[in-house]
């Protein structure tokens, strides 16, 4: 998914990668987990939203893929 920019998100996957653009200044909210694959992101934990951050859940699960989010530069 190249930018995920409003709403929440749920993502599934049993032998898949999963990679997602997230749009900048979200009040994100981050819960990712893989029985036997890896996770990555390029946010820092704890960093907080921007002033006005729009509220987006993300979870996404694996069994054997690995997960990476990261931060899309979203144009209009």
């Amino acid at each position: 998914m190249r930018a995920l920019c409003a709403g929440d998100l749920k993502v599934q996957s049993v032998s898949g990668d999963v990679d997602i653009g997230v749009g900048p200044g979200l009040a994100l909210w981050l819960d990712v987990s893989s029985v036997s694959g890896s996770t990555s992101s390029d946010l820092e934990l704890g960093e907080k939203p921007g002033e006005g951050g729009i509220p987006v859940e993300l979870r996404v699960r694996t069994v054997s893929g690995d997960i990476r989010v990261w931060v899309s530069v979203v144009r209009s």
